[in-house]
């Protein structure tokens, strides 16, 4: 079974790499990456949690399986629709 996955903007492919490397402190500032992390987890890429202090995301293997992609055609590449496997 496949389902739509579609192209992330730029903040938003920029949010799931900074999920993906566990969210590390001082990297993302304010609370944009929140808004930009909304996306990625309407298409079952990061599960997101908690408000405020406890706003928490992670990857999905759907996450690393969207960025292994996007490594191996670059981020100039990308054109139409993706989907992954379910």
């Amino acid at each position: 079974m496949t389902s739509y996955v579609g192209i992330l903007n730029e903040a938003q492919i920029a949010v799931l790499r900074w999920i993906a490397d566990g969210c590390p402190d001082g990297v993302m500032e304010g609370f944009e990456h929140r808004i930009s992390a909304a996306v990625p987890r309407t298409r079952d890429l990061v599960p997101v949690s908690g408000h405020g202090k406890t706003w928490r995301a992670e990857i999905t293997d759907r996450g690393h399986d969207y960025l292994s992609r996007l490594s191996a055609v670059g981020d100039g590449g990308m054109s139409g629709f993706w989907t992954l496997s379910a």
